[in-house]
């Protein structure tokens, strides 16, 4: 039994209402603001007993807050405690309920448990709890009960419309960002709790992401025996049915991965003829690209591109326009290449890696200053972008600018510390070049 459910148990003063199991979960997510100087607002004050014992709970620096539309409720106030009269589904009471309070570290939802309360104290509230407060919204089985405005998937619940946190939490991996994109819940929300009848919501600053290797590769993912058998599978396969444009399509990936570009190329011009779609064409680039067929590569990705348009999700198109301008910057079609970057951005602008490919295009033009600029976007929208760092510093270098030069190299060293002799030769240079500028 925690401190919140004994206080429960031998509460003698004011009337508490709760379901038994709610105790642990309060203490779970709210025992870290103990004797904190924490600011607490709950929805729905009914006879005052809860906020009684939310002060003996969170100790004397708490300050706690009521909201009811009961105008009786106001009785309830004493030290430590403030109550304000309004009607949670009222926006305009909720905006001036926030002018009125520094902060809000955790916020209870026990108002009136309709659809309409819930979803709009939850958008009118959570924006204002603090970085790294909680979000308790109780009684959620209201969203079954037609006489709420809930039922079973009924797309007007609270609990349908809170699956939608799901998507949000997890937009950073999102490849369709005209549907899902990265937003403030996105960056705002830590992880989510579901309950019978409650959920929880922990808020923390969040950033993008990031995904490491470390340690040594004990054996190759998929090592020549293993490509073996899967070659001669598929050649079976195919075999016995000739039409299975998979099986040519999988027998030309592990051709390429063996090395076999031109028996590759045969494979996936095999599957195109029996099934045109974006991810054939895309692996056929691939291969004709590593054979040294940039032309015929080009080709494949602009190809993937006009097919993907008309069967949208075959391939991700940010993905194939980011190789589509490697390719042709390789060619050095850069402007052509430029403009493959370009729509990369419009559909992926948060991707740091495209602008990375606008940055190399600009310096192999030769305009230094741009590349520089685009450079250093990269590193804006991803700090431990190794390239963006590498590459920027020979844009600096390339104008002179010394000391920001070593200082991108270092940051670069530090992202990929394994092989850093290339940088140090680099680093030894300039400093050499900066003693004797001084």
């Amino acid at each position: 039994m925690n401190d919140l459910e004994e206080y429960f148990e031998k509460n003698q003063g004011r009337l508490i209402h709760k379901w038994m199991h709610y105790f642990e979960i309060y203490d779970r997510h709210f025992s870290q603001f103990r004797n904190q100087d924490v600011y607490v607002l709950e929805i729905g004050v009914n006879q005052g007993g809860s906020l009684q014992m939310w002060k003996d709970y969170f100790g004397t620096n708490a300050k706690i807050y009521g909201v009811d539309i009961n105008y009786r409720c106001k009785d309830f106030e004493e030290e430590g405690i403030k109550i304000f009269i309004g009607s949670q589904e009222d926006r305009s009471f909720l905006k001036s309920l926030k002018s009125q309070l520094p902060r809000i570290d955790i916020l209870i939802d026990d108002g009136g448990h309709t659809m309409k309360q819930q979803i709009i104290t939850f958008e009118e509230l959570f924006p204002h709890i603090s970085e790294n407060g909680v979000y308790l919204c109780e009684d959620l089985h209201t969203s079954y009960w037609a006489n709420y405005g809930g039922g079973y998937r009924n797309q007007n619940s609270f609990i349908e419309y809170s699956k939608n946190f799901i998507d949000r939490l997890n937009a950073w991996h999102s490849k369709e960002k005209q549907r899902l994109r990265v937003d403030d819940f996105t960056s705002s929300a830590y992880s989510m709790h579901y309950y019978d009848s409650v959920l929880v919501i922990e808020k923390r600053k969040i950033d993008k992401p990031l995904m490491r290797t470390t340690g040594n590769r004990s054996f190759a993912l998929r090592n020549q025996e293993v490509l073996e058998e899967a070659i001669a599978s598929y050649r079976k396969a195919i075999e016995l049915n000739p039409n299975n444009y998979a099986a040519y399509k999988n027998l030309g990936d592990a051709l390429s991965e063996q090395g076999q570009q031109s028996e590759a190329i045969v494979a996936y011009q095999e599957a195109i003829k029996l099934e045109k779609n974006p991810a054939i064409y895309y692996s056929l680039g691939n291969a004709q690209r590593k054979q040294g067929d940039l032309e015929g590569a080009a080709v494949s990705y602009q190809q993937a591109l006009e097919l993907n348009s008309k069967q949208p999700f075959w391939i991700y198109p940010p993905f194939i326009y980011r190789t589509l301008g490697n390719t042709l910057s390789q060619q050095g079609k850069l402007d052509a290449a430029l403009t493959a970057y370009q729509e990369a951005i419009k559909l992926e602008p948060e991707n740091s890696d495209n602008y990375v490919g606008v940055g190399n295009t600009q310096l192999k033009k030769g305009a230094v200053e741009e590349a520089i600029a685009s450079y250093r976007k990269a590193i804006e929208l991803s700090p431990r972008n190794f390239a963006a760092y590498r590459n920027l510093g020979d844009a600096l270098q390339k104008k002179g600018r010394v000391d920001e030069a070593i200082s991108a190299y270092e940051k670069a060293i530090k992202l990929k510390p394994a092989n850093p002799n290339f940088f140090y030769k680099k680093l030894q240079q300039l400093y050499a070049e900066l003693s004797r500028v001084k």
